[in-house]
């Protein structure tokens, strides 16, 4: 597995440039992207970067190389720039609950077998603007975050954790246990008036969502304590995952 990680789009490489957990490889652009990315940053940030400057078909050129490298499927670079930096941190479960017990993790989302990159993108992006601390990912396997997440993350992997589960039935068994309120949004419950009662106990809330096409998995389904459903007030009855996860986002972490 390669060790490094290609951030495009303009919004995402200025979020990873001002991280300063990142360490990056170099920048590469033509000469328009660079004076655009250069007007929206710091100069000591970027007075700190390897650049390369090369013509508009050979960035893409370039790129379409290091897409290859990981393994992901190229799609041309916007702006004509791009960013190599270190890999993002994917954690596991043991610093999850460590965070929980220690009071620093108030608000999580368990992403339960989503698997579509527009979805994942947008979900990160939108959990940012709530500021979310953790996203957990079911996935067996190593798992790593493409440059079609990062885009559409929009800089919002910068500022939320991302964690990993190879069993999240038990991961969202123990985190109740430990007195996290794990929801999930179900078309099958029967209503979502909880939503103020559930704020009111000031645990920890962990929105459990469900993959695009089957929802929520039995596994994960039996074990969840609290399900609530969004009920449609138009002819339109379902939510593109994405677009479910920001209104329920809205209703626990809106500010009113």
């Amino acid at each position: 597995m390669e060790s490094f990680e290609i951030v495009i789009g303009i919004h995402s490489i200025i979020e990873a440039l001002k991280n300063k957990k990142r360490v990056h490889n170099k920048l590469v652009s033509d000469e328009e992207g660079l004076v655009e990315i250069r007007s929206k940053i710091p100069k000591d940030i970027f007075d700190t970067l390897t650049v390369e400057i090369k013509t508009s078909h050979e960035v893409q050129e370039f790129g379409k190389r290091h897409y290859g490298k990981l393994g992901a499927t190229f799609q041309r670079i916007p702006s004509n720039i791009f960013l190599l930096t270190a890999r993002t941190k994917i954690y596991h479960r043991d610093i999850l609950e460590q965070k929980i017990l220690d009071g620093t993790f108030k608000k999580m989302i368990a992403l339960d077998k989503v698997t579509d990159v527009n979805n994942i993108g947008a979900i990160i992006r939108t959990a940012a603007f709530y500021g979310v601390d953790a996203i957990i990912f079911a996935r067996k396997g190593e798992f790593t975050l493409n440059p079609t997440i990062i885009r559409i993350a929009s800089g919002g992997i910068e500022h939320v954790t991302l964690f990993q589960s190879s069993n999240l039935s038990k991961l969202i068994d123990n985190l109740q246990e430990m007195g996290v309120t794990c929801v999930g949004l179900s078309e099958n419950a029967t209503s979502d008036s909880d939503v103020d009662s559930i704020k009111k106990h000031g645990n920890p809330i962990c929105l459990v969502m469900g993959a695009e096409d089957s929802g929520i998995s039995n596994a994960v389904g039996r074990i969840l304590k609290s399900t609530l459903a969004l009920k449609a007030s138009g002819q339109i009855t379902t939510l593109n995952v994405s677009v479910a996860t920001a209104v329920v986002m809205e209703k626990f972490w809106g500010k009113q």
